[in-house]
Parts: structure tokens; C-alpha cells; sequence
């Protein structure tokens, strides 16, 4: 195991170990050791370490007891949906494979529920492994890049939101770049052009390093009788929404925002508050029914909330 001195400048780093993803781990033999081994190496050519991730690819879940860091999804590997083969039309005679919605596959990924081990999250283009396969392939049907990028941006509000991801941890990845043999790209084509990287730049452009802010913690207990919940869209009606909550006497504030640097201008005026910054997804409902859970415990008499001010 050599280093030329380039991976130290383009290797992806978290708490300065180069990040290393390995695939079907599972058939490494003695991988426990192997895995060992790999560390001395890295911490022999000058780094502190070396990242390990193993993709979620067929029986792999937890990989933490072959001692790697984390797991990264691999999807549509781990997806299960119920097959819509039967409700398509023009499906040869001869196809023994399977087609899947490609909006329940983004919906089943964006619900699922937070796993006890470090998870890096993944987002997957169109599927369709045919030119591979031939009548034994899987096919992602409604395929959109509307979705796809919404899938993205919703993964990215998860780690972002996430206290078991440090600042280095904030990943999320794509399937795939250049798949082109099972229709899954980034790369530029001849149907969407560039549409693809636009979509993924749209969904990431949030997330710079202003939205860096520490993961709030609720209070332990309630500090004024009642509580306001305020789901703040849009940053240029704080000033107004400011004036009226200090007309309503001692409350706790909880505030959720679409725009992480809204975190900011409310913590500004009101140091306080617990300012959450949240998918927009769900409107102002969801953020509201969520917060309302999770505070509940705390005993307020009473939960205003004004529809007006949101």
C-alpha cells in the first residue's frame, strides 16, 4: 500500500481520515482483520486513520461489527415495494422481472426510521438494469427529476439535522454517477441535458456552511406557562411576527424555518428560542405537529398558535 501524495489533497476526509467505501464486504475473508490491517497502514503513511463505510448491499445491515465506521445505502438494494409489473402495459410476454414506482421507492426512503449505527444516506436516480439483465431486470417506473431532487434535499435536511453526524459527517451520496448500464446517472444526456446536476444542485444549494449551526436541544422543562409554536417560511415577516409575540406576555418561543440562515436572525432577537430548521415538506403543518409531539411532555397549560403569523 503506497501514497503518491495526491490522495492527501482529493480524498474526501472526516476528522482528517480519507473516507474509503467498500462493497460486498461481507465476502472479504477475515474481514475483521483485514479492516485492521487497512488502519496501521493508513496511520504508517501519515494520516490519523482511515474512514471506513461498507455499502448496504444485499444481506449487509450493521457493519460495526466488522469493524468499519458506518454503513452508506445502496439503493434500489434494501428497498422493498411491491411490484407493479401487472398494471403495466406493453410488457413483453417473455419479461421475468420486476417494475417498481420510483415515488414510493423516494417516499419509502425519505420515512425511514434512524438505525442504531451511523448510516450515511443515498439518493438514486432513475433504475432500469434491462441492457444488463435483458427480460430479468428491475425497472423504476414515474421516474422524475422533480423527485429525485426532493429525495436529495430531504436525506440532506436528515444529516444535517442529525446529532450522530459531526461536522465532517454531513454526506449524503447519489447512485449513481455514470450507471449507464442500469440507467442510473448524473452524467448529461440526450432526454434532460444537464437537468440531472441542475436537480442536485438545487436540492444542495441550502446546505452551506452557514447551516453548519449545532443540532437544538429542547428544554428539560417549561420555563413560562404557555408555549408558541411559529413556522416561519418566509424570513422577511420576522420583524412584524417579532413585535406581535412581545404584546403577549412571558412564553416560550419554538420556531421551525425553511431557511437556515433564518436560524440566526430569529436567534438575534430572541437567544431563547428553540429554532429548529426544517425540510419544506408538509407545510406548516407537519413542523407544527412535530414540535407539538415533542414538547407535550413538558406540562404547558396552554399551546397558542395563530394562523396568521405563519
Amino acid at each position: 500500500m503506497r501514497c503518491c501524495g495526491i490522495c492527501r489533497a482529493i480524498y474526501i476526509r472526516i476528522d482528517g481520515k480519507p473516507v474509503f467505501i467498500v462493497y460486498r464486504a461481507d465476502l472479504i475473508p477475515d474481514i475483521a482483520e483485514t479492516v485492521e490491517a487497512w488502519r496501521d497502514e493508513a496511520e504508517k503513511l501519515g494520516f490519523p486513520g482511515i474512514y471506513l463505510m461498507a455499502t448496504q448491499s444485499f444481506q449487509i445491515g450493521d457493519p460495526t461489527g466488522m469493524g468499519f465506521d458506518a454503513a452508506v445505502e445502496f439503493p434500489p438494494l434494501g428497498v422493498t415495494l411491491p411490484d407493479i409489473l401487472t398494471k403495466q402495459s406493453n410488457v413483453r410476454p417473455d419479461f421475468r422481472g420486476h417494475v417498481f414506482d420510483y415515488e414510493q421507492a423516494a417516499d419509502h426512503a425519505v420515512s425511514r426510521a434512524d438505525v442504531p449505527y451511523k448510516l450515511f444516506r443515498t439518493a438514486m436516480l432513475s433504475w432500469d438494469n434491462t441492457a444488463r439483465k435483458q427480460q430479468g431486470g428491475n425497472t423504476f417506473h414515474n421516474f422524475g427529476v422533480t423527485a429525485f431532487s426532493q429525495w436529495l434535499s430531504a436525506l440532506g435536511h436528515r444529516v444535517m439535522a442529525s446529532p450522530a453526524h459531526g461536522p465532517d459527517e454531513k454526506l449524503v451520496f447519489v447512485n449513481a454517477w455514470n450507471e449507464w448500464a442500469e440507467g442510473a446517472h448524473l452524467e448529461p444526456d440526450r432526454k434532460h441535458g444537464f437537468g440531472y446536476l441542475a436537480a442536485a444542485r438545487a436540492a444542495m444549494a441550502p446546505f452551506d456552511r452557514a447551516s453548519l449551526s449545532p443540532v437544538p436541544v429542547l428544554p428539560a422543562v417549561a420555563r413560562a406557562p404557555f408555549a408558541v409554536i411559529l413556522h416561519l417560511h418566509y424570513p422577511d415577516l420576522w420583524p412584524e411576527i417579532r413585535e406581535s409575540l412581545a404584546r403577549l406576555g412571558p412564553h416560550d418561543l419554538y420556531v421551525s424555518v425553511t431557511d437556515p440562515h433564518a436560524v440566526a436572525l430569529v436567534q438575534a432577537d430572541r437567544p431563547e428560542a428553540f429554532v429548529e430548521w426544517v425540510e419544506n415538506r408538509g407545510r406548516d403543518i407537519r413542523p407544527f405537529l412535530s414540535l407539538l409531539r415533542r414538547i407535550r411532555p413538558l406540562g404547558y397549560t396552554a399551546l397558542p398558535r395563530t394562523p396568521g403569523l405563519a
